[in-house]
């Protein structure tokens, strides 16, 4: 995707460029149809700059960390304070990745029913028939408002690390991706060993504060100072974005 930036036929200092000229060229941008050459250097090179900035978010994919409804929804089984006030930011912040092509990855718990795969501290909640986010429950499903787009990928984990015998590593070199930026619930939990085992794997780390959640503030703030310390960047998703024209070193 581009963005072209016009000039009026009054800035234009080789000669004059019509309004009805360039509605023409915006309707149709074609090589028969080029922009026109009085155009200045430097405005032609911000548009193939805004061009490559597009282009280099296909080396990124955001990681949308347990974004269900046992953890998002006051009823869920084990509901995360502030987690749904989230959705709607996440939601922002992936359809902006899409657009400028990155990869969405949902990573979801998807536990068997006796909850054999669980952490063993969280076994006993499964006793009885309950547990959460049992594979094909209505918890385990992602919230309204954060459906998986047909292009994002879904990768279900039973631990907190995105990583830990998952797919999602494979899934990331098999697209090129060099840089990862984190979102979802909760921070000491799944949004924290998902970042810290990516920044293990050689991956640029990035966590969309604005876009995850946590129990109280105070544990959001003490997470987000940890990450920050090991060089993760912690940041509103609007300020990451900014990377998008940074070559990956």
């Amino acid at each position: 995707m581009c963005i072209f930036l016009w000039l009026s036929a009054g800035d234009c200092p080789a000669q004059s460029v019509t309004k009805k000229k360039a509605q023409n060229y915006k309707k149709s941008p074609t090589r028969a149809n080029p922009p026109p050459a009085c155009l200045p250097y430097k405005i032609r090179r911000v548009r193939v700059a805004l061009c490559l900035c597009m282009e280099e978010m296909k080396d990124t994919a955001l990681l949308v960390i347990d974004m269900q409804r046992d953890f998002v929804e006051a009823d869920g089984a084990l509901p995360v304070a502030g987690a749904a006030a989230t959705v709607g930011e996440i939601a922002r912040c992936a359809a902006e990745m899409r657009r400028r092509g990155a990869t969405v990855v949902h990573v979801v718990r998807a536990h068997h029913p006796s909850g054999s795969d669980a952490e063993t501290f969280r076994r006993r909640l499964f006793e009885s028939g309950g547990g959460y986010c049992v594979e094909g429950t209505r918890g385990a499903e992602i919230v309204d408002g954060l459906a998986p787009c047909p292009d994002d990928v879904v990768v279900r984990k039973t631990r907190f690390s995105g990583f830990f015998r998952t797919e999602l590593d494979e899934v990331l070199r098999s697209r090129g991706i060099a840089r990862v930026v984190v979102a979802g619930t909760q921070y000491p939990n799944c949004i924290r060993a998902t970042a810290v085992d990516a920044l293990a794997r050689d991956y640029r780390v990035e966590v969309a504060t604005d876009c995850c959640s946590a129990a109280s503030e105070a544990v959001a703030v003490a997470n987000v100072a940890d990450m920050r310390l090991m060089g993760i960047r912690c940041e509103p998703w609007r300020r990451l974005s900014e990377f998008c024209a940074e070559p990956i070193a």
